[in-house]
């Protein structure tokens, strides 16, 4: 066994010797069943700090700037998970919840930026309504510049 294997199967060891509470024990499954069934070259940036952050037990503060809120007068956004997008385009997908304030929706999906910088939302209450068909057409430049807002914030702090 290499050293490079021999140091993340140690770090995967000291993930398991320790009790966390659950939501950093159900993140820290979720990546390494992603590992499992990937491979670790599909890790995220946050993927790979999440579990680096074992090592220096601040894996809280990790998880926790992860799951981060942007917020204005009319809409809220609950970010859950940074992760590669995988389209055509490639990019990053933020995936979470977004609520509009003033008609009292909650939606789960994500926002994409593309790597040629293109913000597109992906957010459905149910199989048939998206988040466009939810906001006022007056308020559609102000729901765009939310969503790019984010992106914006979100590339900043990669």
């Amino acid at each position: 066994m290499d050293q490079q294997n021999f140091k993340i199967m140690l770090s995967y060891n000291q993930l398991f010797e320790n009790n966390y509470s659950s939501n950093i024990e159900v993140e820290r499954d979720r990546i390494l069943d992603k590992i499992a069934s990937q491979g670790i070259d599909s890790l995220s940036d946050y993927e790979k700090r999440f579990l680096d952050s074992f090592k220096d037990g601040n894996q809280e503060e990790i998880y926790n700037n992860q799951n981060k809120t942007f917020e204005d007068e009319m809409f809220k956004f609950i970010l859950d998970r940074i992760e590669p997008y995988d389209g055509e385009e490639g990019g990053t997908r933020y995936r979470g919840v977004i609520k509009f304030k003033e008609y009292g929706e909650e939606l789960v999906g994500s926002i994409v930026e593309t790597e040629d910088g293109r913000v597109i939302s992906s957010f459905r209450l149910d199989s048939e309504k998206t988040d466009y068909d939810i906001v006022d057409p007056e308020d559609i430049y102000e729901y765009d510049d939310f969503l790019q807002s984010i992106a914006d914030q979100l590339r900043e702090e990669a």
